[in-house]
């Protein structure tokens, strides 16, 4: 069954098939080619190319809304693993797909004011490697994992996402941290 995609980018946002109004200038969230809005009577509503479709399916839309969305967001709270309190982040800068020596990582949150960095990983089906781990591990590069398995493929809403990675940012799975793997009872470090 061919994948019916419910978003697409307008003017560098994502917009959804039910709310698009009939216009010029939607792309995919993959390929960045031409859209167009399929309305009738027997499919859902839906994007479809124009011409020369490209090969996303629903995993890699997910995944790739996903990183839109978390790199859209000013602030999110997140749960210290050492005390179990909750802390608010601000003053990133958010960067997709960031290239960190022999890693490409999905996103980069950069720390100006702190000169830290905190990688998040969004995983739909594949969880992060052992081996992108062991990096993480040997650069000292803090890094979480954000997973967005719990939502339908094939039938996901922005709020839906937005709220799945906010979830998941509050109790993270942390990849690597410092701090974690110290036994001390200091707080996590990045």
């Amino acid at each position: 069954m061919e994948f019916k995609n419910p978003y697409a980018y307008l003017k560098g946002q994502i917009v959804s098939a039910i709310e698009a109004e009939v216009s010029q200038g939607f792309h995919c969230v993959a390929c960045y080619g031409p859209m167009i809005v399929k309305r009738g009577s027997r499919r859902r509503i839906h994007f479809a190319h124009k011409a020369n479709a490209c090969n996303v399916n629903a995993e890699s839309a997910l995944h790739i809304i996903g990183k839109d969305i978390l790199c859209q967001l000013d602030e999110f709270t997140i749960k210290d693993p050492k005390t179990g309190r909750y802390r608010k982040i601000t003053g990133f800068l958010a960067t997709k797909e960031a290239k960190l020596g022999p890693l490409r990582v999905d996103i980069l949150l950069d720390f100006p004011r702190s000169q830290k960095k905190l990688v998040v990983e969004i995983a739909v089906t594949h969880h992060c490697d052992e081996n992108k781990m062991l990096e993480f591990r040997n650069m000292n590069l803090p890094a979480i994992e954000i997973s967005l398995s719990r939502l339908d493929k094939e039938m996901f809403s922005l709020a839906d996402v937005k709220g799945e990675i906010l979830s998941e940012l509050r109790n993270p799975n942390w990849l690597f941290n410092e701090k974690l793997n110290e036994g001390r009872g200091k707080r996590w470090k990045w």
